[in-house]
């Protein structure tokens, strides 16, 4: 169904975002490869996981297909989002360039919401609009991937924000070098090893002296520059005796992709439309 693991946006409830906290070392060293990724003109953010919820797992992945010419001031920010649960798509969201389709592929229900103009004038909120339809439109772990294309793609530069900020009782490690391992503080069956082109900044909270939540930033060094190559999420939950964690994997592909995504949206016979997010306004 859905390849390999996946990558990321809004931690909605789950993180706050350190707006006023200056970051570390190490999280600049992420923020350089969100700003690498912006250079990019086609991408695919590609995640899977699992969430287990006492005896029962349920698979879960997303695939999120960016593709707009570098540096590009026109209307041709084109996105797709396919989000799928135990093997099947679920949803789908689709920015054409001009308008935000959002698919509900169970009920063969639609909304749409525009973020372009029908004039040539691209409008002052372009980007701004589509990433907010977009983050509207997603839905679980699908969250996170919109909070990542606002923070890489959102803006006059890329930007990254402290998805566990450093005032939440947060521990940090990097973990490079060649033969360097560190166990996921969550997952600990899950290690990360370094290499001479390979790095990890990990970060988790506590609570209760138990680990809750971490992130891990993969890093590659390719041809100099350090590089987004996957990341690492997991969050652990309990509700009276039933213990509830979330584990995905998203990774980063550049040009070529091993798929790629189509940026258009007719609806089929029999669709209905639905009342979606307000319509965007300009142009």
């Amino acid at each position: 169904m859905i390849g390999k693991g996946l990558a990321i946006i809004a931690l909605g409830s789950l993180v706050s975002i350190g707006f006023s906290q200056a970051l570390t070392a190490a999280e600049s060293e992420v923020d350089q490869a969100f700003k690498l990724l912006r250079g990019e003109s086609d991408v695919l953010l590609r995640l899977a996981g699992n969430e287990y919820v006492g005896s029962t797992t349920t698979a879960f992945a997303s695939d999120f297909f960016w593709s707009r010419p570098a540096l590009s001031i026109a209307q041709d920010m084109k996105m797709e989002l396919l989000e799928g649960r135990n093997g099947l798509w679920t949803h789908r969201v689709v920015g054409d360039g001009r308008h935000v389709w959002g698919i509900d592929l169970s009920k063969n229900t639609y909304s749409t919401a525009r973020y372009g103009a029908y004039t040539a004038t691209k409008p002052a909120d372009y980007e701004q609009n589509g990433l907010q339809s977009l983050n509207v439109y997603a839905t679980g772990q699908s969250s996170l991937v919109a909070r990542l294309a606002r923070e890489v793609w959102g803006g006059f530069d890329a930007l990254y924000r402290s998805w566990i900020p450093a005032s939440s009782n947060r521990s940090e490690t990097s973990v490079q070098g060649a033969g360097s391992t560190f166990s996921d503080p969550v997952v600990t069956t899950r290690q990360y090893v370094s290499s001479d082109t390979k790095k990890f900044h990990v970060y988790w909270t506590t609570k209760a002296g138990t680990p809750v939540r971490s992130i891990a930033f993969e890093l590659n060094e390719i041809s100099g520059n350090w590089r987004l190559g996957a990341i690492y999420y997991s969050d652990l939950a309990r509700f009276g005796a039933t213990t509830k964690l979330t584990d995905w994997r998203t990774d980063v592909y550049t040009t070529p992709l091993p798929t790629a995504g189509t940026f258009t949206y007719t609806p089929p016979a029999g669709a209905r439309a639905v009342a979606g997010p307000r319509p965007n306004s300009g142009g």
